[in-house]
């Protein structure tokens, strides 16, 4: 790998994990976020000029007492993340709020036309969309507010 940044030179890494995790009812992700840290502190090590990016997990919805709404897991998938960005002084982005947050799968999937797959986990292509020009917009206005600050 420090090769590649060697001849690539390598100015963004963007790490979106997390989804493939999430269990229903699971508490404790501190594994998770002790692993993840490892993975950015090797990235770290190969790339040393490469800034590193965590995109969190988005919303997902479970049935909870016979209704869709978000899996309480994802709240703390969320904190791992946020904690294992912290920990590796690594860029943080909330896809989780930046989709609305609480219930935003349920109305990603309900919207019309919808935005995402009634497993209440993916997005369809029209919603996949949307996040790109969200995820571009916040790493934009990040920028820009970098600019004015320094």
């Amino acid at each position: 790998m420090n090769d590649f940044d060697k001849s690539l030179d390598y100015d963004l890494i963007v790490l979106h994990f997390g989804a493939n995790v999430l269990s229903y009812g699971k508490k404790d992700y501190s594994w998770y976020g002790n692993s993840m840290t490892k993975v950015v502190n090797h990235l770290k090590e190969c790339f040393p000029n490469t800034d590193i990016l965590i995109i969190s997990t988005a919303d997902k919805a479970s049935k909870v007492d016979g209704k869709m709404q978000t899996d309480p897991s994802v709240a703390h998938l969320l904190e791992a993340q946020r904690n294992y960005a912290m920990l590796t002084q690594s860029g943080f982005l909330d896809l989780y709020d930046l989709m609305g947050g609480e219930n935003s799968m349920v109305n990603w999937v309900d919207s019309e036309p919808s935005m995402a797959n009634k497993d209440y986990t993916h997005f369809n292509s029209r919603g996949a969309e949307k996040i790109a020009g969200l995820i571009y917009n916040q790493i934009i206005k990040g920028y820009e507010d970098f600019k004015k600050n320094n």
